[in-house]
């Protein structure tokens, strides 16, 4: 197609309507440029443009054809939404945020399309700032558009909503320490106009910029606590002291419930209250207190769950035809590869030893299984030697001082006390191996189903291991709590659990927003398996249904064929 063409169709765009190409010849250009990237496709009927619960990263204009549009909703029912004509577009959400399609897309007659790509649009908005500014774009689309990004989102995770807590919060907080402040400006402004004297201005400007600060930091504090719902989660992230931090999240998949809360008569006229989540277990302990807009975060947390659903029905639908089709041989089945399997290089002894020197001193915090799917996590080594210094300081005096001392002993030929030295030497060292072994023996394991904790004292002592399924975790928070954490990169993870096994607690652990993304994602792997698994069993009882009643029309149609025993699914022989 011309590009001329394409720049007639794209002017009936409603996106481009604010694009007047026959008064301003700077908007010719960008139509022709848009125009440039702009590919086209035709389908026959019967074919799908789109299914739903695939990824949304296109705009279409109709050219000919009608496109049947439907949808299964989270009960399985069936929706009609409509029928695309020519002239119409659609999939603006797509071409701007992402996200998924709610939708499938079929053609109903030969169609013929337009479409803009994400990837290709949006490089052309940023090279062309003019562009941007001249498009017609819903007032949602603009605010769905300006929510913040966060670079802990997966693959596919779309931010559908963020907030903050009310500014109630923040004047319930700020109140006391902005009237000192009030106070002490004013008692300085009087004070100067007095003229005593500059000591007694300095004494009292002083304690207003204490309170300044403190005013300045409950503003910071306020601001920087968010509330984020995406596509496949809720997040609290909150910060602790000035370098501290704190993060809260809970898959939608585990809530089942969403309770509003306005407590009072302020959170009604002000339009604040509490967001409540359910699961099967309890309640999800996330701190979304006071936050603005409640309703609209109930109704968006719900929505997102229902989509969540849908797309459940949607995958077991498909599953369950993909089964059905390899059942009937409709699809060839994969020849199996074979991989050469690699002898393992022995190390070096050199290299051995310096290992074990320094996985016993300077144990690695983050242990990769064999398998690659197994993760080992120790408590960081640097705040143990902190929290233990008295016992390495004692060891090294009594090395050092007692290596001087014994060698002014021996020379006199006193054996009896470089040997008493020694006994004490070696008991001290005992003791500085026994908080060292304490310290490194208690690891958190996480595996493909499970996470374990284990808390083990040295010399066989006490084992104590706690260990729950991956399905079993509501939320989970990750806390920075100060500086010296903030600068050597380490804080704590606590798992909330459904079940008896309570809370689980990773303190002195390495990177620990990392490791409260790896246990989110595998949390989300863990029951993407299980709907699969649960899905395959529904799939194989239905096509043994189905099996059994095409014997039995069968043994109808033939009724001098041989008799055949025939079983339910799930019934067990007896014989």
């Amino acid at each position: 197609m011309e590009l001329k063409d394409i720049v007639t169709h794209l002017r009936q765009l409603p996106l481009f309507q604010a694009l007047k190409p026959d008064r301003d010849a700077r908007d010719e250009r960008l139509l022709y440029l848009v125009a440039k990237i702009v590919q086209e496709a035709n389908y026959a009927p019967g074919d799908r443009l789109f299914g739903q619960g695939e990824s949304a990263d296109r705009l279409y204009l109709v050219l000919r054809g009608r496109i049947q549009l439907t949808a299964f909703g989270p009960d399985g029912s069936r929706l009609d939404l409509g029928v695309k004509q020519p002239g119409d577009s659609f999939g603006e959400t797509g071409l701007f945020v992402g996200d998924f399609h709610d939708a499938f897309a079929e053609a109903l007659s030969p169609v013929q399309v337009l479409y803009l790509t994400r990837d290709d649009f949006l490089p052309l908005l940023k090279q062309y700032p003019r562009l941007q500014r001249r498009l017609t774009i819903s007032h949602d689309l603009q605010h769905q558009r300006r929510l913040p990004q966060f670079d802990w989102l997966r693959e596919g995770e779309v931010v559908v909503y963020a907030g903050q807590r009310h500014a109630i919060e923040l004047v319930r907080r700020a109140l006391l320490p902005a009237l000192a402040f009030i106070a002490l400006l004013v008692l300085v402004f009087v004070l100067a106009r007095a003229n005593p004297g500059l000591w007694a201005m300095v004494l009292f400007s002083l304690p207003a910029l204490l309170v300044g600060g403190w005013l300045a930091w409950d503003y910071i504090d306020w601001h920087d606590d968010r509330f984020v719902l995406t596509t496949q989660r809720v997040m609290h992230l909150e910060r602790k002291g000035p370098f501290g931090s704190m993060f809260e999240e809970a898959a939608l998949d585990d809530i089942q419930d969403v309770l509003e809360v306005k407590p009072n008569v302020l959170a009604n006229l002000f339009d604040y209250g509490d967001i409540i989540l359910h699961t099967a277990g309890g309640t999800v302990k996330i701190d979304f207190t006071e936050v603005h807009r409640p309703a609209m975060w109930r109704e968006a947390i719900l929505r997102e769950m229902g989509r969540i659903q849908a797309r459940r029905v949607v995958r077991m639908r498909g599953e369950t035809r993909a089964q059905l089709e390899r059942r009937l041989n409709l699809v060839p089945q994969p020849a199996p590869v074979s991989r050469a399997v690699m002898q393992p290089k022995l190390p070096a002894p050199l290299t051995v030893l310096v290992s074990t020197i320094r996985e016993l001193l300077f144990p690695a915090s983050w242990v990769y299984g064999p398998d690659n799917q197994t993760i080992k996590w120790r408590r960081y080594w640097l705040p143990g030697f902190i929290r233990f210094w008295w016992v390495s300081l004692l060891f090294l005096l009594v090395t050092f001082g007692g290596t001087i001392w014994a060698a002014t002993r021996l020379g006199g030929g006193d054996w009896y006390s470089v040997a008493g030295w020694i006994f004490l030497e070696v008991l001290i060292l005992g003791v500085v191996m026994w908080y060292i072994e304490d310290w490194r023996n208690d690891f958190f394991q996480i595996t493909p189903t499970h996470i374990i904790h284990v808390d083990r004292k040295p010399l066989w002592g006490r084992l104590t291991r706690q260990e729950a399924r991956l399905d079993r975790i509501q939320n989970i928070t990750s806390d920075v709590p100060d500086l010296f954490a903030r600068l050597f990169n380490y804080g704590k993870v606590t798992l909330e659990t459904a079940g008896a096994e309570g809370k689980f607690e990773i303190e002195f652990v390495r990177e620990p927003e990392k490791v409260r993304a790896e246990i989110s994602k595998r949390q989300q792997q863990f029951r993407q398996r299980d709907l699969a698994r649960q899905a395959a069993q529904r799939q194989d009882e239905l096509l043994s249904w189905f099996a059994i009643y095409d014997s039995l029309r069968h043994a109808q149609a033939d009724p001098n064929s041989p008799d055949e025993t025939i079983v339910a699914p799930g019934e067990v022989d007896q014989a």
